[in-house]
């Protein structure tokens, strides 16, 4: 995906600071085509929600609404705003309040360009992960004619929202695409998003309110559904099209899930 209709709102109450932020970072090359600037909180909170930027390069102690008020006025109205903090002091408790909004990094004064830049950097590359997962997600949909329309089983289809984070996303495009690899694992996942294991799991339950076990037992056990529609099908080759080594463990598996065996499921099928 092409880097294209990124914006940011620069929000800085130091005229000096805010033309070294406007003028010196190279923001087309970074994808940004338009940028917008505040010198104190509340004109940045009516121009985020006039314009919706993607990006909020704020610094924190600014009149009339420090960074971290903008930060949560602004997510009240759009979750999926990117935010970039600078400030001249080591305040723990603004760091807390932070990384509690999820921001994507926190740069120290004074303006360092190459930091700043990294920073946009990584808060662009989120964007268009972003944008290419939900893109991906949309033609599938449209694809697939309604193919989930009768199906309570697959939860991801509510938790594939525009609030997910990128590497929860990508998480979830990995499981829907590889199911049917019996090895398919959170350490396999985590290691693919390079990311711990435990970080991984936490934050797939809180955004998705399933372990990642769980959900990747729900897609399965959603694709063994269509399978055994086809009676040429035994139940070892569905089994092994989806993840489970042999038939009686993927038998278990069902009926734990579903309440029925396979072949209960199969016989009633209208």
């Amino acid at each position: 995906m092409q880097k294209k209709d990124i914006c940011i709102l620069i929000a800085e109450d130091e005229p000096y600071t805010r033309d070294v932020l406007v003028h010196y970072i190279p923001w087309e090359q970074l994808g940004i085509s338009q940028i917008w600037e505040a010198g104190n909180g509340q004109t940045a909170l009516d121009l985020a929600l006039q314009h919706k930027p993607d990006i909020v390069l704020s610094d924190i102690r600014m009149p009339k609404l420090n960074g971290i008020e903008l930060a949560k006025a602004i997510r009240k109205e759009d979750k999926n705003c990117r935010f970039i903090f600078l400030s001249a002091y080591t305040d723990r408790e603004y760091l807390k309040s932070a990384i509690q909004i999820r921001v994507v990094s926190y740069v120290e004064k004074p303006v360092n360009i190459p930091e700043i830049k990294q920073a946009e950097e990584v808060a662009v590359a989120e964007i268009l992960a972003q944008r290419e997962f939900l893109e991906m997600r949309r033609k599938e949909k449209e694809s697939t004619s309604g193919e989930y329309a009768d199906t309570d089983e697959l939860l991801f289809v509510k938790n594939l929202s525009s609030e997910s984070t990128p590497c929860i996303n990508k998480a979830i495009d990995r499981i829907l695409k590889n199911y049917s690899d019996e090895k398919l694992n959170i350490s396999q996942l985590a290691g693919q998003l390079y990311l711990s294991s435990n970080y991984l799991s936490a934050l797939f339950k809180k955004e998705t309110g399933k372990t990642i076990n769980q959900f990747i037992t729900q897609v399965r056990i959603h694709h063994a559904k269509k399978y055994l529609k086809d009676n040429s099908l035994s139940l070892n080759a569905i089994a092994l099209r989806t993840g489970y080594h042999d038939a009686n463990y993927f038998s278990k598996v069902f009926k734990r899930e579903t309440g029925i065996t396979p072949k209960a499921f199969r016989e009633n099928l209208p």
